[in-house]
């Protein structure tokens, strides 16, 4: 009886219900001028009313069996632009099979490091870590004016710190990273009980995954929509349109060379 008290936020009224020898069993046989008499107000009597029909001794024998789908709580989604940045590792199958795993853990931990430095520098927030690639956002949950802006900016360090990575056999780590601008919704979605905090939802992330296998190693290509808002800040080279797995339209795209003087 105190535990079920309890689950139903009645706690306090535990001493008044064994002060009476009330059981689980008797719930369903106390009146409403009993209820009263216990010293429950008219919330803490609806609320026990509800909880008592939902007992399973007072369901009628042909009632259908309880609904187990479990009830998730609503959540707001929010649409806003975004800008995304997607970090790859090149030849992370080669560098796998040359470096010892102590030594390629080390390695994928420092470039880690790098990338985050540089994505947190910017004002940047690091979405998830797949494997050898970084899903990064800009404008969420912080936002800035010039988002975009700081998101080519923070690859271009990357690159630059990503150079100067050394390894037990000298071999050159390099990375590609892709850019996209464009509208998402944000949400929470929710599948098999487990939820999935502050999801992206739109073609974005997406595209900025296409557009980093078009990049050389240490390139950085970047599609339109963010060029058309970072502008006269940096040096390109259009790439034209390119077509894109998953995507019906082709996009324009454009190598950033550098920062502009």
């Amino acid at each position: 009886m105190e535990e079920w008290l309890k689950t139903i936020g009645l706690s306090e009224r535990v001493a008044a219900f064994s002060a009476h020898g009330i059981t689980l069993d008797d719930v369903g046989d106390l009146s409403e001028e009993d209820l009263r008499e216990l010293g429950l107000t008219i919330g803490e009597r609806k609320r026990i009313r509800r909880a008592i029909a939902a007992l399973p001794e007072r369901r009628g024998r042909g009632s259908p069996p309880p609904d187990t789908t479990p009830v998730l709580a609503r959540t707001l989604a929010e649409r806003r632009p975004l800008t995304v940045m997607f970090v790859d590792l090149v030849n992370s199958s080669s560098l796998a099979e040359q470096l010892e795993q102590e030594d390629l853990l080390e390695l994928i931990r420092r470039y880690r490091e790098v990338c985050g430095a540089a994505i947190m520098r910017y004002g940047g927030h690091i979405a998830r870590f797949a494997g050898d690639g970084i899903l990064a956002y800009f404008c969420y949950p912080v936002a800035n004016e010039n988002d975009p802006e700081r998101a080519v900016r923070a690859a271009l360090d990357i690159v630059v710190g990503i150079g100067v990575l050394a390894t037990p056999t000298d071999v050159a780590v390099h990375a590609r990273i892709g850019i996209a601008t464009g509208r998402v919704i944000v949400s929470d979605l929710f599948a098999g009980g487990e939820a999935e905090m502050r999801s992206i939802v739109g073609s974005t992330p997406n595209l900025a995954a296409r557009l980093q296998e078009f990049a050389p190693p240490d390139g950085i290509v970047i599609a339109n929509e963010t060029q058309a808002r970072v502008g006269r800040l940096f040096l390109y080279e259009d790439l034209g349109e390119r077509t894109m797995r998953g995507f019906r339209d082709p996009h324009r795209t454009w190598r950033v060379i550098g920062a502009a003087p």
